[in-house]
């Protein structure tokens, strides 16, 4: 609760100054007591090959309890090469302090030594020493650019040092010292067997509250395979003091912030007092309106997640032109130079593995169609005005082409009327059935999209490609504006748009979050899996599952591939109560 007052105070402290402004003295007291957060990423593998994916939890912490941070909203994720060039910047929607997501490593990816580096915008005001960093080695075997791994020669017993980096049995011993065990029946198994891992709490038989992720991969000794732990990263944590002066970066506290600013187009001057409405079209849309400061700047937080790929902004302010709308870069706040990349070298008895992973990869990468991992959709999320509406769906009644006649015939309590400009506009009813001559416009949505022009949607677009339409009969605020009721209207393909006018319209790019998926698991010996035992299985991956879930017998199963070879078993999470879980061990597959 401390945490929260505190946050309350600095946001209405710095609401009007956007993201970065210089703010007094007494403020920043406030914010460096305010909690610092931490970030623990479990991912699948330390070394990778092209045409293979990463797979990676985040688990966002209060660096004071070790406890899920319910502070950030958003984590940022990036994949960095010794030149400062990335691979991939990811943008992870956190729930509860924790999120996941997924990169597949394409075939132009360079061979190298990166670093996979996780951080928050709130940690950026303490510098890059507190992100989460740690070494990724990438092969390109198709690439004959092999020269970060044969800049200079090493000894044979660099070698050994370098390749063998699994944690040594006393290591292993301390790091199963966890509120959670593990139990397997057995460590030998015969190829796409059933695995059962059962699990227990240390101290009872109950398994201890918290948030888990569990990978299982095949390695090789050859090949490095050392990664952060969750024991690790608490005792390399340290509490520091904020790095900024009189400027701070404001965390995403309760959705991804876009922030930019609005000047004219001639001068460059900021323009302030203009309201913006924000659309984030499609189904899962959400709109958002926000207001110019004094120097022109303006913040939305988007608090649900979303698949478009681009953000609409339009003034609702009549009669201004010549004016510039842009939105501010978050430039990422690592720095490769500061910090030391891990020296991987190719020796020739990683040739034939290496050689026999490739054609692996693309054997199985050529059935993915037939082992598909399932996106999660956002079911049953009400939009921002809840259960207000009265919903009519369109096929339930005798269809009209036009707008003015779908109106007429169908919608009690709405009309269209012209306004001072002769533009035809909608109007409501009032809940009691009474005129309402408002001072106040209605709000018309379509397909997520706010639409300024009501005039040429009623004009141009016809009501046979209308779905539904959601009528809200009250007055409702949306930031600084008020509407005299919503129009919320659904087309059959969803697209509006980009069939809208682009008058008083600026479309700008949105690097949209990950999303959530259900990962694939082969299974073999019942019904539905008939038709993938006569598929190859090459997984090196035999199980990924982010979110730790199991059922009253407190146990998980997975299947063998047809791979022989070892396979480790890597468990991470923090319990409710900021204990740190870490759990290694291996099968063989014979």
């Amino acid at each position: 609760m401390k945490i929260l007052i505190s946050f309350f105070i600095m946001i209405l402290s710095v609401q009007n100054y956007g993201q970065n402004k210089s703010i007094a003295k007494d403020k920043i007291k406030v914010l460096e007591n305010t909690a610092q957060e931490s970030i623990f990423v479990h991912y699948n593998s330390s070394l990778f090959m092209v045409g293979e994916y990463m797979y990676y939890k985040i688990y966002c912490l209060n660096s004071e309890t070790n406890k899920l941070s319910h502070i950030s909203k958003i984590a940022y994720l990036e994949l960095v090469d010794k030149e400062g060039e990335r691979v991939f910047k990811q943008k992870i929607r956190l729930d509860n302090g924790f999120g996941q997501g997924d990169f597949f490593l394409p075939v132009d990816t360079r061979s190298g030594n990166y670093k996979l580096v996780a951080y928050t915008k709130w940690m950026s005001n303490w510098g890059q020493e507190i992100f989460f960093s740690d070494d990724v080695i990438i092969l390109n075997p198709y690439s004959n650019n092999q020269r970060d791994f044969l800049e200079s020669e090493v000894s044979k017993e660099d070698l050994q040092s370098k390749s063998d980096l699994r944690p040594s049995n006393s290591a292993l011993s301390e790091l199963n010292k966890s509120p959670l065990q593990l139990f397997i029946s057995k460590k030998n198994y015969g190829k796409r067997d059933e695995v059962i891992m059962e699990f227990e709490g240390i101290n009872s038989k109950k398994i201890p509250d918290g948030e888990y992720s569990i990978s299982v991969r095949k390695y090789s000794p050859v090949f490095p395979n050392q990664k952060k732990t969750t024991v690790d990263h608490l005792e390399s944590k340290e509490i520091s003091p904020p790095t900024f002066d009189n400027n701070i970066t404001l965390p995403e506290l309760r959705g991804e912030l876009v922030t930019g600013r609005v000047v004219a187009k001639s001068t460059d001057i900021p323009l302030e007092n203009l309201k913006i409405a924000f659309s984030v079209p499609g189904e899962d849309y959400q709109l958002k309106i926000a207001r110019t400061d004094v120097l022109g700047q303006f913040h939305a937080n988007i608090t649900k997640p979303y698949r478009s790929e681009e953000i609409l902004i339009q003034l609702i302010d009549d009669n201004v032109d010549g004016l510039t709308i842009e939105l501010d870069d978050f430039a990422s706040p690592f720095n490769s130079d500061k910090v030391k990349f891990e020296s991987f070298r190719l020796n020739p008895e990683m040739n034939d593995l290496i050689l026999k992973r490739s054609i692996q990869n693309q054997i199985e990468n050529a059935y993915f169609k037939v082992k598909p991992d399932t996106i999660t959709s956002n079911v049953n999320e009400l939009n921002f005005y809840g259960t207000k509406g009265i919903t009519y769906l369109l096929d339930d009644y005798t269809r009209f082409p036009t707008i003015k006649e779908t109106v007429l015939e169908i919608l009690d309590n709405v009309w269209l009327t012209e306004n001072k400009n002769d533009k035809y506009v909608f109007n409501l009813r009032t809940l009691n059935g009474e005129f309402n001559n408002s001072e106040f416009t209605s709000l018309l949505i379509v397909d997520g999209l706010f639409v300024k022009d009501q005039d040429y949607f009623i004009n141009n677009f016809s009501s046979n490609s209308i779905e539904q339409i959601n009528i809200v009969k009250e007055y409702y605020r949306m930031g600084s504006q008020i509407f005299d009721g919503i129009i919320d209207i659904k087309t059959f393909d969803q697209n509006y748009a980009a069939l809208a006018s682009k008058n008083d319209m600026t479309a700008l790019k949105l690097n949209r979050q990950t999303e959530i998926k259900n990962y694939f698991r082969q299974s073999y010996g019942n019904e539905s899996s008939k038709d993938l035992e006569r598929i190859p299985d090459l997984r090196q991956q035999l199980l990924w599952l982010p979110n730790f879930e199991i059922d009253d017998t407190q146990r998980i199963t997975f299947f063998t591939s047809d791979l022989k070879g070892d396979f480790e078993i890597s468990i991470e999470g923090f319990t409710h109560t900021g204990k740190p879980v870490s759990i290694l061990d291996t099968i063989t597959v014979e």
